[in-house]
C-alpha cells in the first residue's frame, strides 16, 4: 500500500495524489507535459516514451513522472528492472542527479518521489534522496511527510546508513509532534519501523500511547498496523493491547479477515497473550 499523500484543491475539494499546477512560473509547455504525464490511460510505455520525447521536464513534472511511473508498475505489475534499466527512466534519473532537482523541491514532493523511487527500486538514487530527506526533516517536517518517508525506506527494505539515518531524523522530528498525527500515520509510520527491523522502542511506545488517546478513531488496518509493528520489535504495550482485548472485533471499523490474523498472531507473538482475546477468536478461524 502505498503512502496517502493527497493534494487537495481549495475550490472544489477535490484530492489527487499529484502536485496541483503552479500558477507562479509555469508555462504552456509545463501545463501541456503535466496533463500528458498522468492521463490515465498511459502505459509504462506510454509515460517512458512521454519522458523520452519530452526531456528536460521541469521540477514538478519530474516529480509527476517519477510518481506516476511507479503507480503504473504497481497498477500494471510490471517487474522494477523493466522500468529501472531502461535508458529512457535513467536518463529521467539522471537529470534529477545533475541538476540538483531533490533540493529545490518541496517536502511533500520529495516524499512522494522518495517513496516511488524505492517502489521501483533504483538504488542509483535512493542514497541521495534518503540523504537530502534526512537533513530537510532536521528543520521540521508535518507528520504526513514523516510517514511517508519511513514508508519510503520500508518500500525500499533498506538498512544503509542513509536509510538508517534517515530513519533516525523521522523519530527524532515525530517525537516532537507526535499529538498531531492522524491514525492513518501513526500505522503507517510504526509499520514501516517494524518492517526494515528499526527497534525503536520508545517511539513505537509513543505511537502506542497516542493510539490510546484516539482509539475511538482508529480502523482495521491502523489498529492492525500498530499492533503488529509492537509485536514485530517484541515490544509490549499493556493500554493498548488490553484496548483491544475488550474491543469487539465486529465492533472495529473495515476490520478485515486478515488484519484479525494479524492482530491474533501479535498477541500469539507476544510473552503476555490476552486468554479473551483467543475466545474471541474461535468462531471467526
Amino acid at each position: 500500500m502505498p503512502p496517502v499523500m493527497p493534494y487537495v484543491s481549495q475550490f472544489t475539494g477535490e484530492a489527487s495524489f499529484y502536485p496541483p499546477l503552479r500558477k507562479k512560473g509555469r508555462n504552456e509547455r509545463g501545463v501541456t507535459l503535466h496533463r500528458l504525464i498522468v492521463a490515465p490511460e498511459n502505459s509504462v510505455e506510454d509515460l517512458l516514451r512521454i519522458i523520452s520525447e519530452n526531456l528536460p521536464l521541469d521540477a514538478d513534472n519530474v516529480a509527476t513522472a517519477i510518481h506516476k511511473m511507479a503507480k503504473l508498475r504497481r497498477f500494471q505489475d510490471v517487474r522494477t528492472e523493466v522500468i529501472s534499466e531502461d535508458a529512457r527512466w535513467i536518463r529521467l534519473i539522471n537529470e534529477v542527479v545533475e541538476n540538483g532537482t531533490a533540493f529545490i523541491w518541496p517536502m511533500r514532493l520529495l516524499a512522494l518521489v522518495s517513496w516511488a523511487v524505492a517502489s521501483i527500486r533504483d538504488r542509483r538514487i535512493m542514497p541521495l534522496l534518503f540523504d537530502i530527506s534526512a537533513k530537510r526533516v532536521s528543520m521540521g517536517a508535518v507528520p504526513q511527510d514523516l510517514s511517508s518517508l519511513a514508508w519510503a525506506v520500508a518500500t525500499a527494505r533498506a538498512r544503509d546508513s542513509t536509510a538508517l539515518a534517515l530513519l533516525s531524523q523521522v523519530s527524532v522530528e515525530s517525537m516532537k509532534i507526535v499529538h498531531l498525527f492522524v491514525p492513518q500515520d501513526l500505522a503507517m509510520c510504526a509499520w514501516a519501523y517494524a518492517k526494515v527491523a528499526a527497534r525503536d522502542g520508545p517511539l513505537l511506545r509513543l505511537f502506542a500511547d497516542e493510539a490510546m488517546h484516539k482509539y475511538s478513531e482508529l480502523n482495521g488496518q491502523n489498529l492492525s498496523n500498530i499492533v503488529w509493528s509492537l509485536a514485530t520489535i517484541r515490544e509490549y504495550h499493556e493500554p493498548l493491547l488490553a484496548a483491544v482485548s475488550f474491543t469487539r472485533a465486529d465492533t472495529i471499523q473495515g476490520l478485515s479477515s486478515q488484519e484479525f490474523s494479524n492482530i491474533v498472531w501479535s498477541f500469539a507473538t507476544l510473552p503476555r497473550t490476552s486468554e479473551m482475546l483467543f475466545r474471541r477468536m474461535a468462531p471467526r478461524v
